[in-house]
């Protein structure tokens, strides 16, 4: 069934950024057909659409460009220490990390996968999140999921081919050089880079780019160590994206990741939510958390409009260069 969604339409689009008194015609496939002033001719075929007028902002939907999503029904963790970890290859050998996350996400696992992804997908669509990275590499899409999963999304152009892999376990040269290919090929390559702010880290760049794998569609997760010497490195084999969890960044670590810097050589900065033991509740969480260490660290140096991209635009661009 088609329909039309009036109100204050943000778009993020610069050719008309906000469309005060503005409509949105989706149609019967569930796309959108187009935005415009509410006051002008609908277009062909929704002249007796249902309309529904919304009392706030009408925004595309958010993406969480990564997460965990089997860990998702887990507590906030605190580590058994009073100092900041240096390395995510720290905390998993916490003393208490087998009791309070691996064993209870593993029992899960096992005795009801569907419930608890479902239950994940809930707290991420209450935070306006459409689509999610990061559901379990052993399972499947469940029918009748509520977000999207980026890395099963299927792409009508590309039939049943995977447009992007991930890793969250460190990959040595070797393994790396088996994905440089893809990435040559147009895939995009989501990765577990540099977290934590240990200067060895910046050894797994270093891997990446012995690999052939420092590519516009490579996307670092975290990328916490990487300084302005590594995003310039980037930057000359062409811009790619970074995603950015300040709050679990900020409560494993005690830092996060200098997305000025990585912003200032032309990479995408997204945002992502990370997981339940260490993140925010859902993307829409994350982003108070941005818009706090916006205004507390950085000196207010990204606008409204610049953070609202962080978990729209930005993430959209950086998914098209493998989708588009």
């Amino acid at each position: 069934m088609s329909l039309v969604l009036t109100g204050t339409v943000v778009t993020y689009d610069d050719t008309q950024p906000v469309v005060t008194g503005g409509a949105v015609y989706i149609g019967d496939d569930g796309l959108i057909d187009t935005v415009q002033s509410s006051r002008r001719r609908p277009p062909a075929g929704f002249s007796a659409s249902p309309r529904v007028r919304v009392d706030g902002v009408i925004t595309p939907g958010l993406v969480d460009l990564h997460n965990h999503l089997a860990y998702n029904f887990l507590p906030l963790w605190s580590a058994p220490r009073d100092t900041p970890y240096t390395s995510r290859h720290q905390w998993p050998s916490a003393a208490t990390y087998g009791r309070d996350i691996s064993n209870p996400a593993q029992a899960m696992g096992i005795a009801a996968a569907a419930a608890a992804l479902r239950y994940a997908e809930v707290k991420a669509a209450a935070g306006g999140a459409t689509a999610i990275q990061g559901s379990p590499p052993l399972t499947r899409a469940f029918p009748g999921w509520m977000v999207r999963n980026i890395e099963k999304e299927v792409i009508a152009a590309f039939g049943d081919e995977q447009r992007i892999f991930q890793a969250v376990i460190k990959a040595d040269v070797t393994k790396l050089k088996t994905i440089a290919p893809r990435l040559a090929e147009g895939r995009s390559f989501i990765y577990h880079l540099a977290e934590g702010i240990a200067p060895t880290l910046l050894g797994e760049y270093a891997d990446l780019r012995a690999a052939g794998c420092v590519h516009p569609n490579l996307i670092g997760i975290h990328s916490t160590a990487l300084g302005a010497t590594e995003f310039a490195d980037w930057a000359a084999s062409g811009p790619g994206a970074i995603v950015w969890s300040p709050f679990s960044n900020i409560w494993l670590y005690g830092d996060t990741t200098d997305v000025l810097e990585a912003r200032r050589h032309g990479h995408l900065v997204c945002l992502g939510s990370d997981w339940s033991p260490s993140g925010t509740k859902n993307l829409l969480g994350e982003l108070k958390v941005a818009a706090l260490w916006n205004d507390e660290a950085l000196g207010g140096a990204l606008d409204d409009r610049e953070l609202g991209q962080l978990v729209t635009a930005n993430a959209g661009d950086a998914l098209s260069r493998c989708w588009g």
